[in-house]
């Protein structure tokens, strides 16, 4: 058992008597972990197609990137000597709040350029209401391992991270291949993206470009910058 896990069994023994044995709960949480790691070959498939394209698109170099991150969550820098299970990944992350809150902004920065954010909200519920339901089949267990998934987990992101509203960043990964493949300049990307429907001013140019930098910043952090167009 992961030691974060064991000294809180340890802290409820002490505070009560006949304390049920959260081993179970344990168990299942490391079995999602486990999983995982089961997945990192899947990841590392899709990174190496992805890197070998000649030509990739936007869209193909922000989904390099998220699966580049979630790689490294699944490969955390463990201390010298330790396996590589769900148990020590999942005590890596439990003991590592600030960093895997750090994580959860990155992935959620990439996947809004990738798809809608009611879609991204309604995973981060999910994955959160699904940690939750695994500790509730006692109060013990509740009270034991609510505070770790609770650091860890907390309230579904409600923001992606810094730049262009989320509302504007699928256009501007749109922007960002035109200017590629069409050599089209920032007016005529605007006037064909721009959903403000009157006339388009210069005030929509600027929040385009706004965007368009933004993205290019992500790309950029992320080591997946596309050729200039």
């Amino acid at each position: 058992m992961p030691g974060g896990a064991q000294n809180m069994n340890e802290e409820c023994s002490t505070n009560s008597s006949n304390v049920p044995d959260v081993g179970a709960a344990t168990a299942k949480i490391v079995e999602l972990f486990e999983r995982g790691l089961a997945e990192r070959e899947d990841l590392k498939k899709w990174i190496e197609e992805l890197s070998s394209k000649a030509n990739p698109t936007i869209r193909d170099r922000l989904c390099l990137a998220l699966y580049r991150h979630q790689l490294s969550f699944r490969e955390p820098p463990l201390p010298s000597g330790d396996p590589l299970t769900g148990a020590t990944l999942w005590e890596y992350w439990a003991s590592h709040p600030t960093e895997y809150r750090k994580y959860c902004r990155l992935e959620t920065e990439i996947q809004s350029y990738l798809e809608p954010p009611e879609t991204r909200l309604s995973r981060a519920k999910s994955i959160r209401q699904g940690m939750i339901d695994l500790i509730q089949q006692d109060s013990v267990t509740f009270l034991a391992y609510y505070p770790v998934i609770e650091k860890m987990f907390g309230k579904p992101e409600t923001k992606a991270g810094p730049g262009a509203p989320v509302t504007r960043r699928l256009p501007a990964v749109r922007a960002v291949q035109m200017q590629i493949d069409n050599d089209w300049n920032l007016k005529r990307v605007t006037k064909e993206l721009c959903d403000c429907g009157n006339d388009h001013s210069q005030y929509c140019e600027q929040r385009m470009r706004q965007s368009i930098i933004s993205l290019k910043k992500l790309l950029h952090k992320c080591k997946v910058e596309p050729p200039r167009p």
